[in-house]
């Protein structure tokens, strides 16, 4: 559904609908000194000539130089054009590894001096008029990601001249695969151990937390088959100059005082190691270290925290002791430890870094479980604390703590600098592999070099490489990236799209029409980017990753165009259009929010979301409408004494009409702890709805309370109690009220969501008439509710709206599926002003009016009243 020609017509003659719908711009990464290599370079200085490809080349490899990087050289030959190598009659050579004199040709310095996986590329012309390529690295990993760069550097049969000098910010950069929820496919790991060579990623973590083997039955040995895929994976890896690290969870069920239960660790990692692993990780996570899980353990450690530590390092420092020193080229052994966020020292961090072996590393997660940031003071602190080597877990864009939302915004807030610091970053991404490549991207980005990482630059770089050079692609890919953005870590719902939507209410409400052109080309490609990305995309997999993100994104994108279309019919005058677009709406907004994900639970679905800027435009356009139809605007103020558990769900979402929104608080109700809202001004109230909790946290609502109202927000007045009810419908009688709030009276586990907060109010209209029906929903200011008679009237039948008081009009509006006439009344005597036409009437007043009244037409339908409105 899109503008109806009328409305658009009579909007804005003038414009052009093509220079309207001209593409929305989509930034282009671009780089002076020709294409950009991502991750950004430490340091790349241009070069005056131009080298071009021939058909043959002489391709010169050193001895002993890496094979893998080879491989890409000679993919990156055949992509340029090149049909045959080692022909040493070629104008142009290309050098993988070791060859100095050719360097020395170019007048570049080699890799002498640089530290480990540091590289040199060069390309251009010597002074013997010969064209060289030089691809050359301290060391394998160094000579494969040099390839990697002139890779990117070469497109086409041109290449203009350059020399690249290159070393990574961080020793470690990669991902763990540590989330909850469906792991990562054998083919997605494969996958992805190509895409973290590509992008200079040395690091990944196997740790799916619904792995058995990895954590609920750690002790058993891998059947033959797993074992043979993880053989397959450990290999991949090892080829693109990744470090397959291998993470075990034993604290759900560990005896640590028992030896041989260290003995059986040991023996799981030892049948890795045969497999080529060198990194081995205990991971003591997401336990209750309260808890002993044998009675020896008690005996031999005590209780508490401290305790706790105390039997985690004797576990670890065997590893360390026995498995590690016997097994050569075995890394230090790292450990997730059970308090693996926050600042604060403890009994137990004071006891782990005490007791625990000096090599092993400690993973560190930021000042919160999800950090919003981390900075250098802050590795410092945790570093005093624990007093061991961190490595940091990084959780984004992991999504399992809202796994309706996709996060596909960059890393932000990171702090130039904490390489220095820490061994690493190790990036937690979501179940949906290829859909968590956006933001890992970006990681691989800030962790090769942090001093130049811009995250803007590198997210739109990220996208720009997904979609493969086809710009219609990129544009429907950064609409989709767009309105799937926010996260812990930067809020901002939708950047791109927020700033067209405030552009457009601010030119709006300045009386400028050519505003909704512009703001439909925008949500028109937040319409049509999932077909377009189902149409031209080259990942598949990326596509069946985002599947019902895709959906609801091209749904949402339709309610927001049809209430676009609605805000532009009342502007031109079309009552008739702007009404049926609004009653187009509440299904759109229902298709929109239907699309479902198998999230956490494979017997449950996740309701996908995504960011709520759309929803919030799509509810704004209708409280203008509202405003336009003449409806009292709501002036109810929600609050709470709970914190905002996420931006994506906020107080106002309590009174905003719609059940399928909501307020979730970040923390357990406690008593006093209190959800409610202000109403402006002292009015008459007689009862209060409030609609609790959701169907994947049927426990979160205040489960014992009060209901208190005051006038001023300092003497409350105790109503009714409540307990055990998601659905607190209390009636007040008739009292004086500015402020009603629901009371927790007893503490709880659970947190607490709020759908909806409504107050009854006494000075509505007074509905009256046959035939029945419920009279009050035809004047309670709410079009979506509507009067809807039992049957079809009968002769001198009407309905009757009394108002608060007499008040001079200048207008009546019916929303109603109809026919009458249309009559109001001044003082004791009743004026016909007109007939319902359509579903929008609106009709002339002139004087003073306490009362409206529809007059059946006999052999009509049942009527249909959604609202009367008198303007005045």
């Amino acid at each position: 559904m899109t503008f109806g020609t009328r409305t658009l017509g009579a909007l804005i003659a003038v414009i052009a609908l093509s220079t309207a719908l001209a593409p929305t711009a989509t930034a282009q990464p671009s780089q002076a000194n020709g294409p950009a290599v991502y991750p950004r370079p430490q340091s790349t200085t241009s070069r005056p000539e131009t080298v071009r490809i021939p058909a043959t080349v002489n391709l010169v490899v050193a001895d002993g130089a890496d094979w893998a990087a080879v491989g890409v050289v000679r993919d990156v030959l055949v992509a340029a054009g090149v049909r045959k190598v080692d022909d040493r009659g070629s104008a142009l050579s290309v050098y993988v590894g070791r060859h100095p004199d050719a360097l020395q040709a170019l007048g570049v310095k080699g890799t002498e001096g640089m530290g480990a996986e540091g590289y040199v590329v060069a390309v251009g012309t010597g002074r013997d008029r010969l064209s060289r390529m030089v691809v050359d690295g301290v060391d394998d990993a160094g000579t494969f990601y040099a390839a990697q760069t002139l890779r990117q550097l070469v497109q086409g049969s041109a290449v203009r001249g350059v020399e690249v000098r290159d070393w990574p910010s961080l020793r470690w950069r990669g991902v763990v695969e540590g989330f909850y929820g469906p792991p990562w496919s054998h083919e997605a790991r494969l996958d992805s151990f190509d895409y973290f060579g590509r992008h200079k990623m040395n690091l990944y973590f196997y740790t799916p937390k619904d792995d058995p083997y990895l954590r609920a039955e750690w002790r058993l040995p891998y059947p033959a088959d797993q074992l043979a895929r993880l053989d397959e994976l450990v290999k991949r890896a090892k080829a693109n100059h990744v470090e397959f690290g291998y993470v075990l969870s034993p604290g759900l069920s560990i005896c640590y005082s028992r030896e041989s239960e260290t003995d059986t660790l040991i023996a799981k990692f030892t049948s890795l190691y045969r497999l080529g692993v060198r990194m081995f990780v205990v991971a003591l996570d997401d336990i209750d270290y309260q808890r002993w899980n044998c009675d020896e353990d008690r005996a031999a450690f005590g209780t508490g925290p401290a305790a706790a530590a105390s039997a985690q390092a004797h576990v670890i420092n065997r590893v360390q002791r026995e498995f590690v020193a016997a097994n050569p080229g075995t890394l230090p052994v790292q450990t997730v430890p059970t308090e693996y966020w926050g600042l604060n020292k403890s009994a137990y961090t004071n006891k782990l870094a005490s007791t625990l072996d000096p090599n092993v590393i400690v993973q560190w997660t930021g000042v919160d479980v999800v950090s919003r940031k981390i900075t250098k003071a802050e590795v410092a602190t945790a570093h005093d604390n624990f007093q061991h080597p961190l490595l940091l877990w990084d959780n984004y864009p992991v999504n399992d703590y809202v796994p309706g939302r996709l996060l596909l915004g960059p890393l932000t807030a990171r702090e130039p600098g904490l390489g220095a610091s820490t061994t690493g970053l190790a990036a937690n991404p979501m179940p949906q592999a290829h859909a968590s490549r956006p933001a890992l991207f970006t990681v691989a980005d800030y962790t090769w070099n942090d001093t130049a990482y811009d995250p803007a630059r590198s997210w739109a770089a990220g996208l720009a490489e997904l979609a493969g050079g086809n710009k219609r692609t990129l544009a429907a890919l950064t609409a989709f990236a767009d309105v799937n953005f926010s996260s812990r870590l930067d809020e901002r719902q939708a950047p791109r799209l927020t700033g067209d939507i405030d552009r457009f209410w601010k030119a709006w409400s300045a009386g400028n029409p050519a505003a909704a052109f512009r703001l439909y080309n925008a949500l028109r490609q937040v319409h049509d980017a999932p077909g377009v990305l189902r149409e031209t995309l080259r990942d598949p997999a990326f596509l069946a990753d985002t599947k019902p993100w895709l959906d609801a994104t091209g749904a949402w994108g339709q309610a927001a165009l049809t209430a676009l279309d609605m805000l532009a019919a009342q502007r031109a005058g079309n009552g008739e259009l702007a009404w049926a677009r609004r009653q187009a709406l509440p299904a759109l907004v229902a298709k929109a929010r239907s699309f479902v994900w198998v999230g956490l639970d494979p017997n449950r679905t996740v309701r996908v979301d995504v960011d709520p800027v759309v929803d919030r435009f799509v509810k704004d356009a209708v409280a203008d409408n509202d405003r336009w139809l003449g409806l009292r605007a709501s002036t109810v103020t929600p609050s709470s004494s709970l914190p905002l558990y996420d931006s994506q769900f906020p107080v106002d979402n309590m009174v905003d009409g719609d059940p399928d929104t909501y307020f979730w608080g970040g923390a357990a109700a406690q008593p006093g702890t209190v959800v409610g809202v202000d109403l402006g001004t002292v009015r008459p109230v007689t009862g209060v709805d409030v609609l609790m909790a959701k169907d994947d946290r049927p426990s979160d609502y205040i489960q014992h309370g009060v209901v208190e109202y005051s006038t001023d927000g300092t003497t409350w007045t105790t109503g009714p109690v409540f307990h055990t009810t998601t659905e607190v419908r209390v009636d007040l009688g008739r009292v004086s009220a500015r402020f009603v709030r629901l009371k927790a009276t007893r503490a709880q586990p659970n947190w607490v969501v709020v759908r909806e907060f409504e107050v009854r109010l006494g000075d509505n209209p007074v509905v009256s008439g046959a035939p029945e029906g419920d009279f009050p929903r035809a004047a309670d200011g709410k079009p979506g509710t509507a009067y809807r008679a039992t049957r079809p009237p009968t002769a001198g039948e009407a309905l009757t709206v009394v108002l608060p008081e007499a008040r001079r009009l200048d207008k009546v509006v019916i929303l109603a599926d109809a026919r009458a006439e249309v009559q109001v009344r001044t003082g004791d005597r009743w004026a016909t002003i007109g007939r319902l036409t359509s579903s929008y009437t609106a009709l002339a007043v002139h004087g003073t009016t306490d009362a409206i009244r529809l007059e059946w037409k006999t052999g009509s339908p049942p009527p249909v009243v959604y609202e009367i409105v008198g303007h005045g």
